[in-house]
């Protein structure tokens, strides 16, 4: 009689076949990390070299003298000497036109108070330009001194009395004392300048009257009035706001003709003031 052995036997998992994959995926693995880091360091050395000879044809460029400034035309500048805005700017010729940074120049300038805009511009290949607008005078402003000044109230320069008696001059009644820089705040004085602004505007109005000519002082009165005095006669002054100033002038001028007319036939006779401060009529104060 026969008898049978049983033989067990493990289930396969697949383990030789699974090692194999798993030292597959490794090396896979490390063959990526080797490209990534080759990849990034070419990568590096590629831009390395970009900035490299980016630098030096920037410091070709800067140093080369075909980029050296030759000349620097400045215009609109009538007070301001050209070594004064040279030395402002501090630009010279022979630097280099990139080392020039034109908002430096502009804002150099501009703490003038002479200047009152300017504009900066390079020209390349070696040219630069600068064009200045300066401050204009317009009026004598006495307080507690004499003070050459602009439209903005700006004070451009302290004064000898009687010097530049061909501009209008305007009273502050407050006496300040200023330097050559400082801005008016008084509103007695920028009334003045307003009014002598809106004169000179519609000066082509004035063909009969050359008004902007003959004013030889500004005095305000009140918030809105001023007196003007002029340079043909003795005490006589007019009394004017800045309303509808353009009227005002007319009337004025139709005054004056009459006034002189009136003058021819009955003899001299002499006003005290004009006033134009009212909105449709002129009042004449003749003298006692």
């Amino acid at each position: 009689m026969k008898t049978s052995t049983a033989i067990k036997t493990r289930p396969y998992r697949g383990g030789y076949v699974g090692n194999l994959l798993s030292r597959q995926r490794k090396i896979q693995q490390i063959k990526s990390t080797i490209f990534i880091t080759i990849k990034l360091i070419l990568s590096g050395l590629f831009f390395l070299g970009i900035v490299t000879g980016s630098y030096k044809g920037y410091r070709y460029i800067v140093s080369s003298p075909y980029f050296n400034i030759s000349d620097i035309s400045i215009v609109g500048n009538v007070n301001l000497k050209r070594e004064d805005i040279l030395s402002l700017s501090g630009i010279n010729v022979g630097q280099s036109i990139f080392s020039v940074k034109t908002n430096d120049i502009y804002k150099c300038l501009k703490d003038n108070f002479w200047i009152k805009d300017v504009s900066v511009r390079k020209e390349l290949p070696d040219k630069f330009s600068i064009k200045i607008n300066e401050r204009v005078p317009v009026a004598i402003l006495k307080s507690n001194g004499f003070y050459l000044m602009d439209d903005e109230g700006v004070v451009l320069a302290e004064l000898m009395e009687g010097e530049a008696r061909e501009l209008p001059m305007i009273i502050d009644t407050g006496a300040l004392r200023y330097k050559a820089g400082d801005r008016v705040s008084s509103e007695g004085v920028f009334r003045g300048i307003d009014i002598m602004k809106g004169i000179y505007e519609i000066k082509s109005s004035l063909k009969d009257l050359p008004l902007k000519e003959k004013i030889s002082m500004i005095e305000p009165i009140n918030h809105d009035r001023v007196k003007l005095y002029l340079r043909d006669k003795k005490d006589e002054y007019i009394i004017i706001n800045n309303e509808d100033m353009i009227k005002k002038i007319r009337y004025l001028n139709i005054v004056m003709n009459l006034l002189n007319n009136e003058s021819d036939d009955y003899g001299q006779k002499e006003f005290e003031y004009l006033d134009l401060s009212y909105k449709d009529k002129v009042i004449v104060k003749y003298k006692d």
